[in-house]
């Protein structure tokens, strides 16, 4: 079995399974060491917690995971995670729950809070994108890290309590219509699809770890609604429910109370946007000067 070593998250990562996280010779060095196997993953008599169609609990200081289409997992502490994968499972649905999920997990024990959108940098300073789904994150991400800025996450983006944004998996992930639109024809690069619904996308991209400067909050207005640009920015208690609301907790295992505590300690000195986009028109241009105008006139 070969062994595949990465380095994301402030951590590096020594792997029985290919993942889409950058190799170790593409980061620096860390002292957190994260050792991801496949084993044996017995199912406990109960797992109380349920999420959508996964089932989850605590047993014995571990972390268990029950995916049927995927595999069982075990988190032990924030050192270890061992995977027995279903029978014939392909590896896109290991790597999807161990990058985009598991791993938000161990940075939580670290004290480490994970927001759910993407992120860039450019001149030592980070800037955030959160949404809901759909919303385009990850397209502006890449329009943006198309013309002089670097990906730094996409999907999860940790976020550690003195306001630094690791470096994560910073090959954003885009639609078939967003790929179209800034890449090429999906059809010519059947090689990055992601085997569930997404294009894979390798663009500029910093192993450095920055501070964050600033937040926007992403809306798309309703197809029926032929809403305008609009920008504003968020303050107090709106601010610190738009970002909760895309940040990543799990009942029992990362509590509200802790991811707030947490975020707290950096939130309130952070610029926040609320930015309410048409879905009918393409903005992109438009939304990037505003992003670009705005970073200008702040200085960190």
């Amino acid at each position: 079995m070969s062994t595949y070593y990465y380095h994301a998250f402030d951590m590096q990562i020594q792997s029985d399974f290919e993942l889409s996280l950058p190799s170790i010779e593409e980061g620096g060095s860390t002292s957190h060491i994260l050792e991801i196997i496949e084993g044996n993953v017995p199912l406990p008599a109960e797992l109380p917690f349920v999420l959508g169609s996964i089932r989850y609990g605590m047993e014995e200081n571990c972390i268990i995971f029950d995916i049927p289409w995927s595999a069982r997992y075990r988190i032990e502490g924030s050192s270890r995670i061992v995977v027995e994968p279903i029978p014939n499972v392909g590896i896109e649905w290991i790597d999807l729950y161990i990058t985009n999920f598991l791993l938000t997990i161990v940075l939580s024990m670290r004290g480490i809070a994970t927001l759910h959108g993407s992120a860039i940098s450019r001149d030592g300073k980070g800037i955030i994108f959160l949404g809901k789904k759909g919303a385009g994150k990850s397209t502006i991400a890449a329009k943006m890290a198309l013309s002089g800025y670097e990906m730094l996450c996409d999907d999860a983006i940790p976020v550690s309590p003195d306001g630094m944004i690791f470096p994560g998996i910073p090959y954003p992930k885009l639609l078939s219509d967003a790929f179209s639109q800034l890449i090429g024809q999906p059809s010519n690069e059947s090689q990055l699809f992601d085997g569930i619904s997404k294009y894979r996308v390798e663009l500029p991209s910093s192993r450095i770890a920055v501070p964050l400067s600033m937040i926007f909050i992403l809306k798309a207005a309703p197809h029926e609604n032929h809403a305008q640009l609009t920008f504003e920015p968020l303050v107090g208690v709106d601010k610190f429910q738009a970002v909760l609301s895309n940040s990543v907790s799990f009942e029992g295992v990362v509590e509200a109370e802790t991811l707030f505590q947490n975020i707290s300690k950096w939130l309130p000195q952070k610029p926040c946007y609320c930015v309410l986009r048409p879905s009918d028109i393409d903005c992109l241009e438009e939304l990037m000067d505003i992003i670009c105008n705005v970073e200008k006139k702040f200085v960190f």
